[in-house]
């Protein structure tokens, strides 16, 4: 895999060559010297089985461009730039995916200037687009609403693509939302309520982070109660719970996201946080949720045990809860830094511990 980039100071969209597959990269290949670009973004825009890349280009308040650059030879030789729309209000962020299931991806986006607009782009299959459709508009009230991530998913499990988005408004509440694809043609509904923020987002993604088959959504919040947590799609329908914090052991957390890194069958968690430069997983523990495999404040042993486990922390531990392998709680101490499993049948256990700050983190425990 290649690594396309763009620099704001330098004013460049480049990429760099994966040379051997073992992340040793070749040299910037310049795909555009441009103002101020703003954001990418990577598919085929005109199918035919390259990488083209999509791009926002700031050069000036009166002159916002969306643009897009073919890949001419799948090789990586790219064109000058191909203009989509230019306009005078701020672009968010955006992504591409096939809206109206005529098997071509069309771009999806957001205008800032004035009530937050989301808009798409109809892509003949070819590359040239249709002038711009909106989706939904956002109404004023006191000051703007602005549209911060924009991210394809099917919420509801209906085989079509509903857009999950990030709100901001300066004078009231920030959101998550979703807004439901009606007929896989370009008529969305009405924003759907996931989430009231207490902070700005580093990343807003969706995958099916507890393995029953629908999506739940996966955030990074970046200031103030810095943290990893997910909304589960409890109904597989779009309605989802309350917030589960995977963990607050990060500070300006900048992105969020999943894979299988354990090889286990089930999503872990990566996390990026800015402050301290910091990445980190954590471990899916069926049915307890996700746990901190990186930046543990606890270490405990012997592991697998017979009886008395000593707990190792440098913060002082308040709450120790004992659970058993399907989340239930069989015993809870207070302010201890042993805990003995000596009367319990062989089998696997969780360590639900807690420190004087509140962290709390899960440990899997072996009783032979």
């Amino acid at each position: 895999m290649d690594v396309l980039y763009m620099t704001n100071f330098l004013d460049k969209i480049a990429w760099l060559e994966n040379l051997d597959g073992m992340g040793n990269f070749g040299t910037p290949r310049i795909i555009a010297d441009i103002n101020n670009p703003y954001h990418l973004h990577a598919s085929d825009l005109d199918g035919d089985g390259d990488i083209d890349v999509l791009a926002q280009l700031f050069n000036s308040v009166f002159d916002q461009r969306l643009v897009w650059y073919e890949n001419i030879d799948g090789l990586g030789t790219f064109s000058t730039e191909i203009l989509i729309d230019i306009e005078n209000f701020d672009l968010a962020d955006l992504t591409s995916f096939d809206l109206d299931n005529d098997g071509d991806l069309d771009i999806i986006t957001s205008y800032q200037g004035g009530a937050a607009t989301l808009v798409w782009y109809e892509n003949d299959g070819l590359g040239t687009f249709a002038a711009k459709q909106e989706i939904y508009q956002f109404q004023f009230s006191s000051d703007w609403t602005h549209i911060i991530y924009i991210t394809p998913a099917d919420l509801n499990g209906d085989g079509k693509t509903d857009l999950l988005i990030d709100t901001s408004h300066d004078d009231f509440a920030d959101y998550i939302y979703w807004l439901e694809n009606l007929d896989g043609q370009g008529s969305f509904g009405t924003p759907q309520f996931i989430h009231e923020k207490e902070t700005s987002l580093g990343s807003l993604r969706s995958y099916d982070l507890d393995g029953d088959d629908d999506l739940d959504v996966l955030v990074s919040f970046f200031f103030e109660g810095s943290s990893i947590s997910w909304f589960e799609n409890t109904d597989g329908q779009g309605n989802f719970g309350p917030k589960h914090i995977i963990t607050t052991l990060v500070i300006r957390a900048t992105d969020g996201t999943a894979a299988d890194l354990n090889g286990d069958g089930d999503l872990d968690v990566i996390s990026a946080s800015f402050f301290h430069a910091k990445i980190a997983w954590y471990e899916y523990l069926e049915p307890l949720g996700i746990s901190d495999n990186n930046y543990s404040r606890v270490v405990l042993y012997p592991n697998p045990t017979q009886g008395l486990v000593t707990l190792l922390s440098d913060q002082t531990i308040t709450k120790i809860e004992l659970l058993n392998s399907l989340g239930q709680n069989i015993d809870l101490t207070w302010d201890t830094s042993q805990i003995d499993l000596s009367k319990l049948e062989s089998g696997i256990y969780f360590l639900r511990i807690q420190d004087h700050n509140g962290f709390s983190e899960i440990h899997k425990i072996i009783k032979k």
